[in-house]
């Protein structure tokens, strides 16, 4: 079956130490600003700063006739589309594959540099697919050997990506599409810049816990993956599961419970699963077992909190204290302790 990866690469920034280096930087759209002081650099210390309009404050641009002797390689092209196109400066050429998934895109930057962040700009039109998902980003000094920096899963919306790892020492650098969003083949990417090891959720972490019998770990947001917001009807949580062994993220939308778990109290109970009471749906309680791989909904607690404290005790039940808001939006009136019996479900 043919496909095809269309990539519109804006290596946006390939941060380098001092220097950062800009490839089809399109002007009227954010990007990202990496601050790193030389001495923290030295250290192996980097960290981003914010998005904005600007070029980086920090190092200088790359000049095009610079850019125009670097050497790229993907694992497939199409005629008048060749990988060549995503460091041409421009905005109206994009790379295509013939293949299916997955592809890969490497850059040589034709001398060794110090590299530490990845960012990708998709196409206006990546939410119908096409953005890539599942991927990998690898560095390496002599094109040999190399080491896996980044990987994870990017949610299939439309807004720039983001990988980051510690400065390294690098003259190549590679980014592996393993999946794209909606099941399509063909690929859309417009930014790329580098910085150790990450895992990239594909959405924002508002809640973490461990699967105490097969080791996955297990990340909650809300009703969406990167936005809140309170009155809102349609309960369900967003959840993304790594699996540390395979490196591999699942995502999954709890429906079951009608419980938008956002900013709750978090605990495990005498059998290992995890006990999730209030939060954006204050009143809400929300078991996962994972033996069973399931999340039930369970008696409500009697006062709607989020932000509250809560502990399993000797005895096998859950005490309850505190809180920021209630049924109503915020609410800071009482917020007296309660005990919840898991085995009796009161």
């Amino acid at each position: 079956m043919l496909s095809r990866l269309t990539v519109c690469v804006s290596l946006a920034s390939i941060f380098l130490g001092t220097e950062s280096i800009n490839i089809k930087w399109p002007s009227q759209l954010p990007f990202l600003q990496h601050g790193v002081h030389q001495n923290d650099l030295e250290k192996g210390d980097g960290m981003f700063r914010a998005m904005g309009p600007a070029p980086p404050r920090l190092g200088k641009q790359i000049p095009q006739e610079e850019r125009d002797t670097w050497i790229v390689d993907c694992t497939s092209k199409l005629t008048k589309h060749e990988c060549i196109k995503v460091v041409d400066g421009r905005n109206d050429t994009f790379w295509e594959s013939i293949d299916v998934l997955p592809y890969n895109i490497t850059i040589d930057l034709r001398e060794v540099k110090n590299v530490n962040a990845l960012s990708m700009r998709l196409l206006p039109d990546a939410d119908l697919g096409g953005a890539v998902a599942g991927h990998k980003v690898y560095i390496s000094r002599d094109k040999k050997a190399w080491k896996l920096v980044a990987f994870g899963t990017w949610f299939g919306d439309v807004e720039d990506k983001f990988a980051g790892f510690e400065p390294q020492l690098a003259q190549y650098l590679r980014l592996e599409a393993t999946s794209a969003t909606n099941g399509t083949e063909y690929i859309r990417i417009v930014d790329i810049s580098e910085w150790g090891l990450t895992v990239n959720f594909p959405l924002v972490p508002v809640g973490v816990f461990i699967d105490p019998i097969g080791g996955k770990v297990i990340s909650f947001s809300l009703y969406a993956h990167d936005r809140f917001g309170q009155g809102l009807t349609d309960y369900i949580t967003l959840t993304a599961t790594w699996d540390p062994t395979t490196y591999a993220i699942s995502q999954r939308h709890i429906r079951e419970t009608n419980h938008d778990m956002f900013c709750p109290g978090m605990v495990f109970d005498v059998n290992g699963r995890m006990v999730i009471l209030g939060g954006e749906t204050a009143d809400k309680v929300s078991i996962y077992d994972p033996t069973k791989d399931e999340w039930t909904s369970v008696a409500p607690m009697k006062t709607a909190r989020g932000y509250q404290g809560s502990i399993t005790c000797a005895t096998g039940k859950i005490f309850i204290v505190g809180g920021s808001w209630g049924p109503v939006g915020l609410d800071f009136g009482d917020r007296n302790g309660e005990i919840y019996d898991p085995e009796k479900d009161t």
